[in-house]
């Protein structure tokens, strides 16, 4: 069992045990001894005080001057401190000793000879003077004698006592009986398989259980010796440096990933070189859309090595079952007022099992309008209790709509200090004009009701604040001076929330929202925005705001490619283009414009236009000029002018100083999308010299950059493939080819949304390899396959999907 145990001469006798357990009890909370506090009423302290020696990871050895003064005591048999020591060693317990204030470690002919190997351990410090600086070494020279504390520190595994009855819907709490499901024993065979790829991403809507699914996994890890937990708060990715070097075998979920992919790179960096150990991560997520994509393409190659490596596992939402609304009510029941009606009701028709409890909550908490949605009645019984608990705190001016906004504050933007918490409540309506000690009194209320990590935690589960949040936003707005003087982070958390909030017309107040302060919010929406499953709605609020923010200052902060933010993309890059004037600037908007819109697929016309413009100019970057003339190429296509602008661009390219990872990719780009121009145009004499100069570079990156790369390595061995079976030279062509397969059924393992078609694709290159080595009936079970994937995407390549029919049809399988 991971833990601290103090060590120490009198609870009275000196400041630092009870500074140590507080302390040290913060950043390791729960796995702190301190006898004095640790051993209750009715507890057997000596058996207590010994098997917590026996399972502990460090032994602090707590030295001062009137510990040194009175070290004769240590001589008696029966001295606690002895006693203490002498089982430690035992034990094999690390120990650290402890000076305070400049004191030294006695030397080994001054203790008993029993417990002298402590004398010889390397000792910390500690001195009133520099207390703080002495505190945070202490905690790092506890995680590097014991890394297993790293994750203690981290993790939550026991929640305090439930405080609203809505904590009862929360899957820490396990109120409601946890339903067993199949992926539980998947992930822990995943777990336990030395050679299983470190990082699993487990994705699924609102209500699918992910939550419970790993807090199940992680607890029967635990019960065989492994540290497993879910990622506590929000702490500073630094605290994760450690994670790789823990001792024993290691799980740890971070959930909500979508939002903490900082601290996800730096759980990644820290487990690149844990091989001794079995440590596993997982990241658990609505969806593994774009946020995760950036970790595939990390510019660490071994971070993006183990993002594009990672499994991913897609829940699907849980179904209620037969008796599961008894089964809540039964659960809930005890656990509230004895008064509350707990008679058999009408079984409600519900899509979700959260919905199903949430019912049955409201229920016993006697919630009016039967006919609303279950989560809605629960939030009016929310409101109440919070009103009430208010009233009994001295808060009798805090009305109902106050407590609204006040949870609207808290949900949309939390707060990471004291500082923050006291700013946001002070900038709420409720609270304007009002004395300071109002908005100490309301902080407490919020932290009773709602207490986590953070100064200020948000409302939970998700669905019950969005029936309180949404409402209120659309009726009164937010908070008036929450927005001059909220950070970074608080605004990203504001634009998850609404943007997972869809469809409850929430857009005039995102729009106001994002109207106070346009230039620094619509950066942080396009990061934010990324980690939305369903992000129309924010998007379209970002579009509508873009009038009161000068697009100039927003063209940097764009991803160079956003599927969600596409035609956002496009609008802020034509707004600057129409609002430049210097050349140059002209010149690079104009590239963007085009290569923007020819991913889309839009106004060709145009595109061809801005790319034109962009090749009209004479860069000064030759890297600029190389860009825009491949661009030029894309928009023009396998035309005389596309492919004569595709040679330019190659030649731009192989200017360019050689060597280097950007360089590579972007001439094997310019290589491969030239050899496919050259091939539709069906010169493929010329294509093919082409795709092999493509196909070794890439090669070589894929090598050297797997996560980055092996996408255009697939893409430029598959071209190859087809292009040397157009050559006759067969034997070549199905080898690269099922080369090619193997990599993309890789990649669509990892991502199923972006790689699925390609392996269609490429299934269908091969059946048509085998069809000219006389193979037809491998080949027709290629295309099967490539078949019933076009039709599980619902005939979105309807081009595709024609040709593999008509080959099916030609071997008899139509």
């Amino acid at each position: 069992m991971p833990g601290i145990f103090l060590c120490y001469r009198g609870i009275d006798r000196s400041y630092a045990p009870l500074l140590l357990d507080r302390e040290l009890g913060r950043r390791f909370p729960g796995h702190v001894f301190q006898a004095a506090r640790s051993n209750t009423p009715g507890t057997d302290i000596p058996k207590a005080i010994r098997d917590y020696l026996e399972q502990c990871s460090v032994v602090i050895v707590v030295i001062d001057r009137a510990w040194l003064d009175d070290i004769s005591l240590l001589f008696r048999k029966k001295d606690w401190i002895r006693q203490e020591i002498a089982q430690a060693l035992k034990h094999d317990r690390t120990i650290l000793p402890l000076l305070l204030d400049g004191v030294r470690v006695p030397r080994s002919g001054e203790v008993p000879e029993d417990i002298a190997a402590f004398t010889g351990k390397a000792a910390a410090s500690m001195t009133t003077r520099h207390l703080d600086a002495d505190l945070d070494r202490l905690v790092h020279e506890i995680e590097r004698l014991a890394p297993e504390m790293v994750l203690t520190g981290l993790t939550d595994l026991r929640p305090s006592a439930w405080r609203r009855p809505a904590d009862l819907l929360l899957p820490e709490y396990e109120a409601f009986p946890t339903r067993d499901r199949p992926e539980s024993g998947q992930l822990e065979r995943w777990c336990a398989d030395p050679a299983g790829h470190p990082v699993r991403v487990v994705t699924g809507p609102a209500g699918a259980g992910k939550t419970r699914l790993m807090r199940i996994v992680a607890a029967r890890l635990r019960a065989t010796g492994w540290a497993a937990g879910p990622l506590a708060g929000q702490p500073d990715p630094r605290a994760l440096a450690g994670l790789g070097a823990i001792r024993t075998p290691t799980l740890l979920v971070i959930d909500d990933a979508e939002s903490r992919t900082g601290l996800i790179r730096a759980a990644l960096l820290a487990i690149v070189g844990a091989r001794e150990v079995t440590t596993r991560l997982v990241l658990v997520a609505r969806a593994d859309g774009e946020w995760f994509g950036e970790l595939r393409a990390d510019p660490d190659d071994a971070v993006a090595a183990l993002a594009a490596g990672a499994e991913v596992m897609a829940l699907e939402q849980l179904r209620p079952q037969a008796g599961d609304y008894d089964i809540a009510l039964k659960a809930f029941a005890p656990r509230l007022p004895a008064e509350l009606d707990v008679a058999p009701a009408n079984r409600p028709e519900a899509a979700t099992l959260l919905e199903v409890q949430a019912a049955a909550l409201a229920q016993l908490l006697k919630a009016t309008r039967p006919d609303e949605p279950p989560l809605r009645r629960l939030a009016e019984r929310e409101i109440h209790y919070w009103h009430q608990t208010a009233m009994s705190m001295g808060l009798d001016w805090l009305r109902p709509r106050n407590v609204k906004e006040i949870i609207t504050a808290v949900t949309l933007f939390g707060a990471d200090t004291d500082a923050e918490a006291d700013r946001l409540l002070g900038s709420t309506r409720a609270l304007q004009g009002r004395p300071v000690d109002a908005v100490d009194t309301v902080r407490e209320l919020v932290r009773t009701l709602l207490p986590g990590r953070a100064a200020l935690n948000p409302l939970r589960p998700e669905q019950l604040a969005v029936e309180i949040v949404a409402p209120h936003l659309r009726e009164a707005g937010l908070p008036a001076g929450a927005v001059p003087g909220h950070s970074d982070a608080q605004a990203e958390r504001a634009f998850g929330f609404l943007g997972r909030a869809a469809g409850r017309d929430l857009g005039p107040a995102i729009r106001a929202y994002l109207a106070a302060d346009p230039v620094r919010l619509l950066t942080i929406a396009m990061t934010a925005v990324r980690s939305i499953p369903d992000p129309a709605e924010l998007v379209g609020a970002m579009t509508a705001t873009l009038d009161a923010a000068p697009a100039a200052e927003l063209v940097a902060a764009l991803p160079q490619r956003s599927e969600v933010l596409g035609r956002f993309a496009v609008d802020v890059t034509e707004r600057a283009l129409a609002a430049a004037t210097d050349p140059a600037t002209v010149a690079r908007l104009s590239r963007l414009a085009a290569t923007r819109l020819t991913y889309l697929g839009e106004r060709p016309d145009q595109a061809r236009a801005y790319a034109r413009s962009a090749v009209a100019f004479e860069h000064a970057d030759p890297e600029e000029r190389a860009e825009s003339w491949a661009v030029l190429a894309l928009t023009l296509g396998p035309t005389p002018e596309g492919i004569a602008a595709g040679a330019q661009a190659i030649t731009a390219f192989e200017r360019l100083a050689p060597g280097g990872h950007r360089r590579d990719g972007a001439l094997a780009t310019a290589l491969h999308n030239q050899s496919t121009r050259l091939a539709q145009s069906r010169n493929v004499v010329a294509a093919l010299p082409l795709a092999r100069r493509a196909h070794d570079l890439t090669t070589g990156l894929s090598d050297a950059r797997r996560g980055r790369f092996l996408s255009l390595h697939a893409d430029g061995q598959d071209h190859l493939a087809t292009l040397l079976a157009r050559s006759g030279e067969l034997e070549q062509a199905e080898a690269l080819s099922r080369g090619a397969l193997e990599m993309r059924r890789t990649l669509a393992e990892a991502r199923p949304d972006a790689y699925t078609g390609q392996v269609a694709a490429t299934l269908y290159n091969l059946a048509v390899i085998l069809l000219k080595s006389d193979r037809a009936a491998e080949a027709a079970d290629l295309l099967r396959e490539a078949e019933a994937i076009q039709q599980r995407r619902s005939g979105r390549d309807r081009h595709q999907a024609e040709l593999i029919r008509r080959r099916l049809a030609e071997l008899g399988d139509g």
